[in-house]
């Protein structure tokens, strides 16, 4: 059984009171389901009985949800938990129907993923036919997996913005060329709006940026 966070963390309570809709998170072990990280690239590792955060070879800022499933063991159990029920189902319309049965019923939009992304394409194509179901839902997601963005029609419900910094940065020309909008991390404000709450991701109106946060590796750089 696939469990959502029904708590809400302090950002999508901001975005919340933006939207005036309530907003549940299904969420993965990060790095674990992030197979385009790069910049990102960290995760929660068991050693000697207590989890620490390690950091993959090109790293430049740390993930925040490793740092907190490093931190809070409860958490990294469930999403842990979510990615081996999905990776024992036999395709997309497996996943789909895991999916499916356990969305909250209080849920007004979702977010997919707080913590993970993509790990495979039969995964997304999940999430696509989720999406094409509940017509009903808002859902909307941040993505280094731009390749499988790029192919088929994306539901009009769904939103998706292209993260930077990740080893597809290549395909994101492409994608924007079809209407994507994007994300970068940054140390601190420039050219860019800066998304505080999550509602640029859910409106999906323009390119923005995300200040980093979190513990931070002293070799981090951006």
């Amino acid at each position: 059984m696939l469990r959502f966070c029904v708590k809400p963390n302090r950002k999508l309570k901001k975005l919340q009171a933006v939207i005036g809709k309530r907003v549940r998170s299904f969420d993965l072990p990060s790095g674990y389901s992030c197979p385009f990280a790069r910049d990102c690239m960290s995760r929660a590792v068991e050693v000697n009985g207590t989890r620490k955060v390690v950091d993959g070879p090109d790293c430049k800022f740390r993930c925040y949800s490793a740092s907190q499933e490093a931190l809070y063991p409860a958490t990294f159990a469930f999403r842990q938990e979510n990615l081996l029920a999905l990776k024992e189902c036999r395709d997309k319309y497996d996943m789909a129907s895991l999916l499916l049965a356990a969305i909250p019923n209080a849920a007004e939009v979702v977010r997919i993923h707080a913590s993970g992304d993509f790990f495979n394409r039969s995964y997304f194509d999940a999430w696509l036919k989720v999406a094409w179901e509940r017509s009903d839902l808002d859902f909307y997601c941040y993505t280094k997996a731009i390749q499988w963005t790029i192919v088929g029609r994306i539901p009009d419900n769904l939103t998706i913005t292209l993260s930077y910094g990740g080893t597809q940065d290549e395909c994101i020309p492409d994608a924007k060329e079809l209407g994507y909008h994007t994300v970068e991390v940054v140390r601190e404000p420039g050219i860019l709006v800066l998304d505080e709450d999550d509602s640029h991701a859910y409106y999906g109106t323009e390119d923005f940026a995300l200040l980093v946060h979190g513990v931070q590796p002293a070799r981090a750089r951006l």
